[in-house]
């Protein structure tokens, strides 16, 4: 939940350095329409994460997967949450740049 708290605050303050700058209301809507998009893939992923970590848990606390299995899972999980914090990472960078490039576009206007 500390990940989503951090895209929060880093897309409400880009979001909001963003309408600071851009005039035309057609502007700002389209800015936030797509922003939204990308902040909803972000927190999704996240919270698929933690529900495949619950899953495990409770699966090794139940005793219900052998110790091989257990290793097995315990890799693919490594490999999947690595997997996803690349994706967020790039998903926060693409936001960065989408901002940057709009605040300039806006400027330059």
């Amino acid at each position: 939940m500390v990940a989503v708290r951090c895209l929060h605050i880093i897309y409400y303050f880009c979001l909001g350095l963003v309408l600071q700058q851009s005039s035309s209301p057609e502007l700002q809507l389209s800015i936030i329409s797509s922003s939204i998009g990308i902040l909803r893939i972000a927190i999704i992923i996240i919270i698929i994460i933690i529900i495949i970590i619950i899953i495990i848990i409770i699966t090794v606390g139940l005793g219900l997967v052998a110790v091989v299995e257990v290793i097995v899972i315990v890799v693919v999980v490594g490999v999947v949450v690595v997997v996803v914090i690349v994706v967020v990472v790039v998903v926060v960078v693409v936001v960065v740049v989408v901002v940057v490039v709009v605040v300039v576009v806006v400027i330059l206007q």
